[in-house]
């Protein structure tokens, strides 16, 4: 990692995302200060669905006195497995603005080997995101300040328009809306930290989404261990608002996942009224359908071209 005397502040923030082509998944440059005083370069992951943010244990090797001595943090992960992670405080910076904040360090969470991305300083996770009001936005390939005003998001603007609150309000994390095969309702995770489109084969099943594949496996690199999955070609209907917002319109897709026999759901409830979380979509669909991700105003939206 790379030293830089000094960084300023801000007010504003507006980073290019980089890596997405490469790997799959959004970075955004930056740096975080040593126990010397000096800054040291390098990425973070823009991570949607990870709530807190988190610490690469090679920033110890520069910055140890940044753990504080707290208590542990459970953190989930996929597969029903939990990490505990301890706290640090971090300054850091993304582009020319400067933050501190608490992140989490897990001793068992190896960045360089699951995200395959040279000097990986740790992930801005959904917190960070909200009490910045920032925007990951897929259209200008920016991680920004929030510019729904400047940019009239309506129905009449925007070719896919869901409210960021309808997850928060079930699960604390982004969601949208899915309907499988004789209107079953299902919730699919917004991810930006995940690289791929995962579906669940219980919810493949249950949902009855038309799919097809010649038999591809893979297998999913997380930060708990490594899951195999199979290959497919998924047809799904995405939630969008309509003319009002008691109006739902219903997208028709269909792209690939990644089917994963690990568990049932992908996020347990005991609750009957609430929809089941039975996917991921990840940064490529994102990237592909232009979302822009807005943490200020709590809508993901996607504008129509002028």
């Amino acid at each position: 990692m790379k030293t830089q005397e000094s960084m300023k502040r801000e007010n504003n923030i507006s980073v290019a995302l980089v890596g997405l082509k490469e790997y799959g998944l959004p970075f955004v440059e930056g740096a975080f200060q040593g126990d010397n005083g000096l800054w040291y370069k390098g990425y973070f992951l823009v991570d949607s669905c990870s709530v807190d943010c988190i610490l690469s244990k090679k920033v110890l090797e520069v910055a140890a006195g940044s753990l504080t001595g707290g208590k542990c943090k459970k953190i989930a992960a996929l597969g029903d497995e939990v990490i505990f992670c301890k706290p640090a405080h971090l300054n850091f910076a993304v582009g020319d603005t400067k933050f501190e904040e608490t992140f989490y360090l897990g001793e068992t969470i190896d960045f360089e080997s699951t995200m395959e991305f040279s000097c990986v300083i740790g992930i801005l996770g959904l917190k960070f995101l909200l009490r910045n009001g920032l925007a990951i936005d897929f259209e200008r390939m920016t991680l920004h300040t929030s510019t729904v005003k400047e940019d009239n998001v309506n129905t009449e603007t925007c070719r896919y328009l869901f409210p960021l609150d309808y997850g928060f309000q079930m699960f604390q994390t982004p969601m949208v809306g899915v309907l499988g095969k004789d209107e079953q309702e299902f919730v699919f995770l917004a991810d930006t930290g995940a690289n791929m489109n995962t579906i669940t084969r219980r919810a493949l099943e249950v949902g009855g989404f038309e799919h097809a594949g010649d038999g591809e496996k893979g297998h999913v690199v997380a930060f708990t261990g490594t899951f195999d999955v199979q290959f497919e070609d998924v047809k799904f209907k995405l939630a969008s608002i309509g003319k009002s917002e008691e109006e739902i319109n219903f997208q028709e897709h269909e792209k690939q996942f990644q089917v994963f026999d690990g568990q049932d759901y992908l996020l347990p409830s005991d609750d009957e009224e609430k929809p089941l979380v039975g996917g991921i979509l990840g940064s490529g669909f994102m990237f592909q359908e232009g979302w822009i991700l807005d943490f200020s105003s709590n809508v993901i939206y996607a504008r129509k071209a002028v």
